[in-house]
């Protein structure tokens, strides 16, 4: 949602001392990467639920490339970019160190 937003509104992230520009991204650019690995993480997701042992692996790219967009837009939106930190902490351990546990009754 994050993306599609910023993607057709140039004003969703406060604008800061690079007017329009985040590093050396534009909202625009930021808000494709972020469309992007969205449709990738949902897709993962249903992959997971499945308990396909490759989304895993899937998964934890995707955490990261979301930790990265996270921490590039954490100067225009600090709130949110913590709270996509959090859920990628979160979502790390579950897929990792809960994995067992969580994959009992997801199509085994």
């Amino acid at each position: 949602i994050a993306g599609l937003a910023a993607v057709f509104e140039d004003d969703y992230f406060v604008k800061g001392a690079f007017e329009g520009q985040i590093f050396v991204l534009s909202t625009t650019s930021l808000g494709i990467y972020l469309l992007i690995i969205g449709f990738l993480k949902l897709f993962t997701g249903f992959a997971l639920i499945q308990g396909r042992e490759w989304a895993r692996a899937v998964t934890v790219i995707l955490l990261v490339l979301n930790a990265i967009a996270a921490i590039i837009a954490i100067n225009q939106q600090p709130f949110l970019s913590l709270v996509y930190l959090i859920f990628d902490i979160v979502i790390l351990y579950a897929v990792t160190v809960r994995w067992q546990a969580a994959k009992i009754g997801m199509g085994d």
